[in-house]
């Protein structure tokens, strides 16, 4: 199995050599969008778990027996490519009173909601800090922390549990902007713990603590 994957994106494609031949099975990490696909060595679609004709995607067809079209690619920067100077650049462009997690996630690639919150909180002391109360060295030096185990390995796996006990966040570093943070053993122990979470719960427990409240 040979794997490759573009710099600061969410697609991973494997090369798999067996007894019919060779193919490629292509996973697309994005979000409600995610997809995973298996193409024959002409890179011809042979099967997909999320399947889209032209009148659902104008961009891009996924579906069995047509040629794959990879995702468009996203035009930004990455946020361990920035230097102090660009980065105060960056947040001299942006409104003062915008949110810099929410800024973070619009305008640079590799940073998921979880991450921007933890730069924030790491660059400002607030996961909700708007962009004034943020020092670009102070951004410079977060990034550079948490971007630091991509070379040198040193992941630190956390979950992160809400009121209720419940698994609501996992990331493959320590999740300071959550309260009731905890390291597990593994990332792979990590995503186990939130999706079973997500799995067993009520998806109407949200909603009917609101109705609760308003009452």
């Amino acid at each position: 199995v040979e794997e490759r994957q573009l710099p600061w994106e969410r697609i991973l494609e494997l090369d798999i050599a067996h007894p019919d031949g060779n193919s490629t099975l292509v996973a697309e990490i994005m979000g409600r969008r995610s997809n995973l696909l298996l193409l024959d060595p002409t890179r011809t679609i042979r099967e997909c778990t999320l399947r889209a004709s032209a009148s659902q995607n104008a961009y891009r067809v996924t579906l069995p027996n047509r040629p794959y079209e990879p995702p468009p690619p996203l035009d930004r920067a990455a946020p361990p490519t920035l230097e102090e100077r660009e980065w105060r650049s960056w947040l001299a462009a942006a409104p003062p009173s915008q949110s810099l997690a929410r800024r973070l996630v619009r305008e640079l690639s590799a940073v998921s909601p979880t991450l921007a919150r933890e730069v924030t909180v790491r660059a400002a002391g607030d996961p909700e800090a708007v962009v004034a109360q943020t020092d670009a060295a102070a951004l410079h030096g977060a990034v550079a922390v948490l971007f630091a185990a991509l070379e040198d390995g040193a992941w630190s796996p956390h979950v992160a549990r809400n009121e209720e006990g419940q698994v609501a966040a996992f990331a493959p570093y320590e999740l300071r902007s959550w309260p009731g943070a905890e390291p597990v053993d593994s990332i792979s122990e990590a995503m186990q713990s939130f999706y079973t979470t997500r799995q067993q719960s009520d998806a109407y427990a949200t909603v009917r603590r609101r109705v609760g409240q308003l009452l």
